[in-house]
């Protein structure tokens, strides 16, 4: 059972460190840099902000996705992807699934 609590603990904290990342770019980073930046300087004030981010971000991806994974094939829990009233983890899955190729494809 000890297993189970730290790959919930990794799914819980990477999920937060994930959105936590996404909200601040959102809510701190952009507008900071719209008030601090000329126009033409921008785009560019947000890669080098952005690029010490991302890989962040891709590492928190991959560990949402593998601790979830995980933990749905330790307890056996593939009969819920196909109950209507458990849809909210084949949901779930769908969208992680993309997000770890989509983000560790560089640029």
């Amino acid at each position: 059972m000890d297993d189970i609590i730290i790959a919930r603990a990794i799914h819980i904290l990477s999920v937060l460190f994930w959105i936590g990342g996404v909200a601040f770019v959102t809510l701190v980073v952009m507008p900071s840099i719209r008030g601090s930046f000329a126009p033409d300087d921008r785009l560019a004030a947000f890669h080098r902000i952005e690029g010490h981010f991302a890989p962040q971000a891709r590492v928190w991806i991959v560990l949402a996705g593998a601790s979830g994974f995980w933990m749905i094939h330790h307890t056996q829990m593939w009969d819920r992807f196909s109950r209507q009233r458990e849809l909210e983890i084949a949901l779930g899955w769908c969208l992680w699934k993309p997000g770890p190729f989509s983000l560790a494809i560089p640029a």
